[in-house]
């Protein structure tokens, strides 16, 4: 059964158009689990259902190994045009032309421990 308190918070979030993933880092540097994820992924039937009934499609991706989840709107041509999925490819080829022109390895973004993008690379 779905947890309210938690739902309100989802809802809050996606309807914002941001995305949940499945880790977060925490203060230290380290993945933690997403609670607001685990949320979804342990109710999915119901969030699935209660997002349909409001319009939107509930996007659990990939289908195999789920690390993200999004909304789009229900009647959406492409669900990879949505405004939310451009923001991000946007954001994705500019941080990969930046790592590019400075000659920078993949690991740089990858392992949050040795430092990744500073504030200032942003």
């Amino acid at each position: 059964m779905a947890n309210y308190t938690l739902s309100k918070e989802i809802y809050s979030h996606l309807m914002n158009g941001k995305m949940l993933n499945k880790h977060l880092l925490d203060n230290a540097g380290d993945d933690t689990v997403n609670p607001l994820f685990i949320e979804i992924i342990d109710n999915k039937d119901e969030y699935v259902k209660q997002y349909k009934m409001s319009g939107y499609h509930l996007v659990i991706a990939p289908i195999n190994d789920p690390e993200y989840i999004y909304i789009v709107a229900t009647g959406t041509l492409d669900g990879t045009k949505t405004e939310l999925a451009m923001k991000a490819m946007t954001m994705l080829l500019v941080i990969g032309q930046y790592i590019n022109h400075h000659k920078f390895k993949l690991s740089k973004l990858t392992n949050a421990k040795s430092g990744g993008l500073t504030q200032d690379d942003f």
